[in-house]
């Protein structure tokens, strides 16, 4: 679900859960070292990582837009490492 954006509030209805059921699933999603809260996490990395491939692709193809784009997250990358 993490992969599709889907928000936390919604997961438990779009699985058919009650809201006991729920509220329980957001809780265990919102705990840090939850194997759920790591596996949403992980889907949603994954679908950055797909955006910026398309924003890579789009800037090497000459969109300025995504030119942009593309330098802000360099600069944002070697901010990180603080270069």
């Amino acid at each position: 679900m993490g992969k599709n954006l889907t928000p936390i509030s919604e997961i438990g209805s779009l699985l058919g859960y009650d809201e006991e059921l729920s509220e329980q699933l957001k809780w265990e999603i919102s705990t840090q070292a939850s194997p759920l809260r790591t596996k949403y996490l992980h889907g949603i990395a994954v679908t950055a990582n797909e955006l910026r491939c398309n924003t890579l692709a789009l800037a090497q193809a000459g969109s300025p837009a995504a030119y942009q784009t593309a330098m802000s997250e360099i600069s944002g990358r070697l901010n990180e490492l603080e270069l």
